[in-house]
């Protein structure tokens, strides 16, 4: 398809198609893409759905990300109907993408899958490694379940692998390459002239008039942004109470209470053997698979490593060296795999188990059984969780203290120690390098630049977790 399009760009079927897109764009409009009525589906795509809630997500994105670029921004109804357009086209382009990536089978192995999420820094705790409880969290306060958000996660890698093969290299016949090699190599002789701009400046004396002239046309360019200079307290409820400042009995007494998030379930160290086979082989296909998989199990009985089998028969993506998967928990593989490999005895090999991805045999090498984790071990963590919930429920207070004492032109530095905090001035900022130093929203930032020098300002403006008063 992808090749079809690229070959034929120019022809007139090609422009009518694309003609056809844009039409649906100018005539529909963001007011109907917005309009969910009974129907959660705003397109459809060769019969997949694009729902209203991904393009709610994605349109949100894409304006907080043109927010963070241009704070103070005010967007007009003409705006806004251009950014929903730019977004459905790009949900339209994507959905397109992962439609031709599996009709190419192509493929997102659930160890691949794994490991980048992995690597996400949203799912690193303190100690930079992956922390499936905070997996877990951050993904219930987005309102997804892990299953949910794995599968959008596999629909864009599958994206990112067909944009890869058909942006690739591409062979090139003979007499293309050799008339490529000589239009690059070739070699031509000029004759010129060299006029020194240095040596003309420096003998050119401009008039009066012009200089006026030049300046009047690119004003633009000596343009000096607005600038202005806060003295601020930033009251941040993650740091108002110190964790250290806790009783150890107020955490003991919470780890009491709250022994079910210290809960880790049973794990397995497995590996695996996996031999592709498509979801809608054929029946020859699945005995060809069944009889390889024989074969393999011949080879492992006859005393073969099983990380050397592994190695020799798993493709690339499949698992890593040896077929180690890995630490496994419940909820982190597919079902068919989690049962065998849970009720797998270590040490033997278990299996064949299809799934999706094909035939697996599983070789579990160590068992870690569900436990709950030790006082000592959590401690810090249930410092820190308290300290938090202390500072979000002292801040109201500390904010409402604050501000009436800046109402009142109460010394800001003086108020601030009352609480263990400090006054601090800013600088003479512009509105961008306002909102990148202090973190200040773009409606944050117009309220400054608003209010007359000496003024205070009466509500706290945001600025990331923190509060500036």
């Amino acid at each position: 398809m992808l090749d079809q399009i690229r070959s034929n760009s120019q022809s007139f079927g090609v422009k009518l198609a694309f003609g056809i897109i844009i039409l649906v764009f100018v005539f529909w409009g963001i007011g109907s893409l917005t309009d969910t009525g009974s129907i959660n589906v705003v397109a459809m795509v060769n019969n997949q759905p694009i729902t209203f809630q991904q393009f709610e997500m994605a349109y949100r994105q894409a304006e907080e990300q043109e927010n963070s670029q241009n704070p103070g921004r005010r967007w007009s109804a003409e705006e806004k109907r251009d950014l929903g357009r730019s977004v459905f086209s790009s949900l339209l382009y994507k959905e397109l993408v992962v439609q031709e990536a599996q009709k190419n089978n192509f493929s997102v192995s659930p160890l691949e899958l794994r490991d980048y999420v992995e690597t996400m820094p949203a799912f690193r705790n303190e100690a930079g490694k992956f922390d499936p409880q905070l997996y877990k969290d951050v993904l219930a306060r987005q309102r997804m379940t892990p299953a949910q958000f794995e599968d959008s996660l596999r629909r864009d890698l599958l994206g990112q692998k067909m944009m890869a093969f058909a942006m690739g290299g591409v062979w090139a016949d003979p007499m293309e390459a050799r008339n490529r090699f000589n239009f690059l190599y070739q070699n031509r002789t000029v004759e010129y002239v060299f006029l020194s701009a240095e040596e003309s400046a420096a003998s050119y004396k401009p008039e009066p008039a012009d200089l006026q002239k030049f300046y009047d046309a690119h004003k633009a360019d000596y343009a000096i942004p607005q600038k202005a200079s806060v003295q601020y307290i930033a009251v941040n409820p993650l740091k108002l109470v110190k964790p250290e400042s806790l009783p150890e009995a107020e955490l003991r007494q919470d780890y009491e209470a709250h022994r079910a998030r210290f809960e880790e379930p049973r794990k397995v160290l497995a590996s695996h053997i996996l031999v592709q086979v498509a979801q809608d082989a054929s029946p020859e296909e699945v005995k060809q698979a069944e009889a390889k998989i024989a074969q393999i199990r011949a080879e492992l009985d006859a005393g073969k490593p099983f990380a050397q089998v592994a190695d020799a028969y798993n493709g690339p993506q499949a698992a890593g060296k040896g077929g180690s998967l890995g630490w496994i928990e419940p909820g982190m593989t597919v079902p068919a795999f989690e049962k065998a490999a849970f009720a797998a005895e270590k040490g033997k090999v278990a299996g064949s188990v299809r799934t999706q991805f094909g035939l697996h045999l599983i070789l579990v090498e160590d068992v870690k059984e569900a436990r709950v984790k030790p006082f000592e071990e959590v401690k810090g963590e249930i410092a820190s969780q308290l300290a938090t919930a202390a500072g979000k429920a002292k801040v109201s207070d500390v904010l409402d203290s604050l501000l009436e004492e800046n109402i009142l032109g109460k010394d800001l530095a003086e108020a601030a120690k009352k609480f263990g905090l400090e006054a601090e001035t800013s600088g003479l900022l512009s509105r961008n390098e306002m909102a990148e130093k202090l973190g200040l929203k773009a409606d944050g930032v117009e309220s400054v630049f608003k209010t007359a020098k000496g003024s205070s300002i009466d509500i706290p403006l945001e600025a990331g977790d923190a509060y500036l008063v």
